[in-house]
């Protein structure tokens, strides 16, 4: 007789067999929710540390893994901040995550709704790919908005001293080199308690020099003592950020490393860049991200036009660098004892060799794109914030010769820039206010002279030829004769905004009419060149005359008088311009056949022309508002006068009419960045705007 064989105990013990042996316990707690341009998702992790997590992002809800790829493989512990030794928080003053909680910091790219569902992942690479809703995987979709610039989270506030915030800031993951570094950082902001609540304040920026600062870092407290506030007790909101990008070399020298930084490790620990790689600027972006932020947020109560940039040696030339990428956020920057050139024998672990010829990410030469002399002479169109710069003429670190080159090519284009260069090395101490009222007199709405060619400077230096780059300028040139120590254009004092000289009838005037500016010398016998920057309201129209006119403050006679026309930058300069002890006051105005321009908008008998957004990025409307049916023509030119796109000709009925400009030329090509005149035609009348484009 047959024996029957149960295989039902057997098959059971099998399979309790193969899954205790793979002991799994799936991930739960799945929590999604977007924020100001972040989308945070936490869950509660396995207790087995060996494990790590598949997070997985759909635009349909997520039953299944047929067809899916994960977004991230992510290890376990992601709540935790290894560097500073704390939990993180993903809410402004709230609690911070807990031990068995997990974190993903998403970015959104683009307006969508999106799924999410996260897996455990054993240490041998099996996954548990069983999912269910309301544990691992969503059911509802989460709505996702792009911002151009996310916010963050406070994560603690203190009142011991002012009102401190410390804040966390997440970039976007997969943009970002994350193998040997965290995707988040902090800053600190601190609030002046004079400031009155509501009251827009000057936003002042400081960056460190060189050196070590957070990676040997532990505790919680220690948070405290790296952000404290940096520039006295003055009326101003401070942010300071911190350069720790680079361990092993101890910082990024405010700017970025290798797109590859991590891929590959030396024996000393370093991470060498090779051929081809792109020199990212991940420090200053995540700074400039941080600075966009509070300048938006209301609880920090910025005054957008005053924000200001300043740092000391290696925080100087981080100062220059950050000051000039990203120009449309600083009404001036002030660096001390800064490197002004990246010489490749300094930098080649970093940039690369020269031969290597590595570039930024927009295309440019690493080295040029981080020479503030070689921005200067090819960036001609853009207007760059002021500088008010510190240096010592026996600086071994960062020599004369780096600033007798920023002076020259300062002054060869006609830009803002104060100096003073003291008689020692590399110290940061001692310097006077270099331009009166200091560097934050400066509004980014407001115009203001640039000098150059002053007959009071001191000598600063020669380099011929200006355009060669080849040299690195880690030594001075044999032969560079300068005066030991010095200013130039500090002499020369004006009225603005927010610094009166006291004169009658002194205030600065900027309309459609004329520019006036009041100015004074300390030094007799001063003649300079006078270029107005930062024109808001005045029109500027190639190929136009302008009439000037010097008067004497003292006795109200004109004393001297000429005309003009806009150089080939749309710039105007009034060569040779004498200012008195006791002040002269210079008014240009335009010829009374000139086009009617103005900065955004131009109004005369009830035609209007109006262009918004403007800086526009990629592209902007054109609103003209026409009294009566006529014949119209819209057009945008060049500086030069050259036409670039025709947008509209023909009748248009009495109205509002808006016509959007692409940013193109006719020939479908992308316009470059720069200033773009608008002319509309519209019967016997013409008029004109001007068009920043800023890519």
């Amino acid at each position: 007789m047959k024996q029957k064989f149960d295989l039902l105990p057997l098959l059971l013990s099998f399979h309790l067999t193969v899954f205790v042996g793979l002991s799994f316990s799936a991930v739960t707690d799945l929590s999604v929710e977007f924020r100001k341009g972040k989308t945070f998702i936490t869950w509660t992790e396995d207790a087995d540390s060996t494990k790590t997590y598949n997070l997985y992002r759909s635009d349909e809800p997520i039953t299944g893994l047929s067809g899916l790829s994960p977004i991230v493989n992510l290890p376990c512990n992601t709540g935790w901040d290894p560097r500073h030794r704390v939990r993180l928080n993903i809410i402004d003053l709230g609690p911070q995550l807990s031990d068995s909680t997990g974190l993903f910091v998403y970015t959104p790219r683009v307006d969508e709704t999106a799924y999410y569902a996260i897996t455990v992942v054993t240490a041998e690479g099996v996954e548990d790919t069983l999912l269910t809703s309301g544990v691992n995987t969503i059911s509802s979709p989460i709505s996702e908005e792009y911002w151009p610039n996310p916010w963050g989270v406070i994560k603690s506030e203190s009142t011991s001293w002012d009102h401190t915030f410390k804040l966390i800031f997440w970039m976007d993951y997969f943009d970002w080199p994350h193998k040997q570094n965290l995707y988040y950082d902090y800053v600190g902001v601190n609030i002046n308690r004079n400031i009155p609540v509501g009251q827009p304040a000057p936003l002042m920026i400081g960056l460190h020099g060189w050196g070590p600062y957070t990676w040997n870092t532990s505790g919680d407290t220690l948070l405290d003592t790296l952000y404290p506030p940096s520039f006295g007790t003055n009326n101003m909101v401070q942010l300071t950020p911190q350069d720790n990008y680079y361990p092993e070399r101890n910082s990024a020298w405010w700017y970025g490393v290798s797109n590859h930084y991590g891929d590959s490790t030396a024996l000393d620990g370093s991470h060498p860049v090779r051929a081809g790689d792109t020199i990212v600027d991940y420090v200053a972006q995540r700074i400039v991200r941080c600075i966009r932020w509070v300048m938006a947020d209301s609880r920090f109560q910025v005054d957008t036009n005053r924000v200001y940039l300043t740092g000391v040696s290696m925080g100087g030339g981080g100062t220059l660098t950050i000051g000039w990428h990203y120009p449309d956020i600083f009404a001036a920057i002030s660096p001390a004892i800064a490197r002004v050139i990246y010489s490749s024998s300094a930098f080649s672990a970093r940039y690369g060799t020269r031969e290597m010829a590595l570039t930024a990410r927009n295309g440019k030469d690493v080295y040029d794109w981080q020479s503030i002399p070689w921005l200067s002479l090819n960036c001609r169109t853009t207007e760059f914030p002021p500088i008010v710069n510190m240096n010592g003429s026996k600086d071994g670190l960062h020599p004369m010769c780096q600033h007798t080159l920023l002076y020259q090519t300062m002054t060869e284009t006609k830009r803002g820039i104060w100096a003073e260069w003291r008689n020692v090395d590399h110290v940061s101490s001692g310097y006077g206010a270099v331009v009166p009222g200091g560097y934050s007199r400066f509004v980014k709405n407001e115009l203001y002279p640039a000098f150059s060619n002053g007959t009071n400077d001191d000598n600063y230096g020669e380099i011929n030829p200006l355009t060669n780059y080849s040299d690195d300028y880690a030594t001075n040139p044999v032969g560079l004769s300068y005066d030991s120590a010095g200013i130039m254009n500090g002499y020369i004092d004006w009225t603005s905004k927010l610094h009166d000289m006291g004169l009658e009838n002194d205030d600065i005037v900027d309309n459609e009419d004329s520019i006036s500016i009041t100015l004074k010398s300390d030094s007799s016998n001063t003649t300079v060149d006078i270029t107005p920057r930062r024109v808001q309201n005045f029109p500027v129209v190639p190929g136009t005359t302008y009439k000037w006119e010097s008067i004497d403050v003292l006795t109200g006679n004109s004393v001297a008088s000429g005309t003009v026309l806009p150089d080939p930058y749309n710039l105007i300069t009034i060569e040779n311009f004498s200012i008195s002890r006791t002040g002269n006051r210079l008014i240009i105005t335009y010829d009374s056949l000139a086009t009617r321009l103005s900065s955004a908008h131009a109004v005369n008998n009830n035609i209007m022309l109006s262009i918004s957004p403007n800086p526009f990025n990629p592209a902007t409307t054109i609103t003209i508002h026409i009294p009566d049916h006529m014949f119209t023509k819209l057009q945008v030119y060049d500086v030069n006068g050259k036409p670039v796109k025709s947008l509209f000709a023909g009748i248009t009925r009495n109205g509002n009419h808006s016509v959007h400009w692409d940013g193109r030329d006719n020939d479908g090509k992308t316009a470059g960045n720069g200033l773009y005149i608008i002319k509309l035609s519209a019967g016997d009348k013409v008029f004109a705007a001007k068009a920043v484009l800023m890519r």
